[in-house]
């Protein structure tokens, strides 16, 4: 049953980008009804586990559609403790719920997570226009440079860390010792007999990404379903003008590029290229 809280947020998101959030409401309600006539073709659960504004929502609706709503979750935190001390009392009460909820009903079954990866700069980027109806709507959304200075006094920490964060505390797992193929931009991990890992990189979904689900899933996806995509969205000119004029500091952009996390998942080349002016 949703919350009253849950309720507010889902309210202000639709005030803040009404046409793209109630084409977003209208696809939750379909793939609810397709789920409850569609009978499960897994024995085990799918957890889009990965921090937000890394291409989940497309992942998502790519593997309700196939395998139902009822088998697949997308999940941006797990470690309770992470979100109490570093997010607002709101973001806290929902994330947690949320995982918690998971956690009980699936405590005894096999589940497959799915982590995205996306280069830090462009992911604070969309979660700002994501969010700035609930956490900076003080700020216009075309002053770029207001914009640009919240981002870099931000640091960049959340995308950089998350994998310590919440990965590993919550499977055990350091990502960060395990090679990842940077040349195919996926990897598969087993975890133990009910636990595995794929890490995809955001920026390869639209030319491998259903072959890495395929193989992961062992299933026929031929094409990911686009949802949530910034270009979409009333707020996509801004966030393109933004990117073309970004500016990082000398100091996050060391902080960046020397990043364990950049240099687990893209090559030197890449991270050198990433960030030209």
């Amino acid at each position: 049953m949703i919350s009253i809280k849950n309720f507010k947020y889902v309210i202000l998101m639709i005030k803040s980008e009404p046409l793209h959030h109630i084409k977003k409401l209208f696809h939750f309600f379909t793939l609810f009804l397709l789920s409850i006539i569609k009978k499960s073709e897994i024995d085990y659960v799918i957890a889009i586990y990965t921090l937000g504004k890394s291409g989940s929502s497309s992942m998502l609706s790519t593997l309700q559609r196939k395998f139902s709503f009822l088998n697949v979750y997308q999940l941006h935190f797990i470690n309770c403790e992470y979100i109490r001390e570093n997010h607002s009392k709101d973001f806290a009460i929902r994330n947690i719920d949320k995982a918690n909820k998971f956690l009980r009903k699936h405590a005894e079954n096999k589940i497959k997570y799915i982590s995205l990866v996306r280069e830090p700069v462009s992911r604070e980027i969309s979660s700002f226009y994501q969010n700035r109806q609930l956490y900076f709507k003080d700020i216009l959304y075309n002053d770029f440079e207001a914009i640009n200075n919240l981002i870099e006094s931000r640091g960049y920490d959340l995308a950089l860390n998350w994998f310590d964060y919440e990965l590993k505390k919550h499977l055990n797992f350091d990502v960060y010792s395990q090679p990842f193929d940077k040349t195919k931009g996926f990897s598969i991990y087993k975890i133990d007999s009910n636990t595995e890992l794929m890490i995809l990189r955001t920026d390869c979904i639209n030319t491998i990404g259903t072959i890495a689900i395929n193989k992961f899933l062992n299933t026929d996806i031929k094409q990911m379903k686009s949802t949530n995509i910034g270009s979409n969205k009333s707020n996509s000119l801004y966030q393109k003008q933004l990117k073309s004029q970004f500016k990082i500091s000398k100091e996050n952009l060391k902080k960046i590029q020397n990043s364990k996390f950049m240099n687990q998942f893209f090559s030197a080349e890449e991270i050198k290229n990433l960030y030209t002016n």
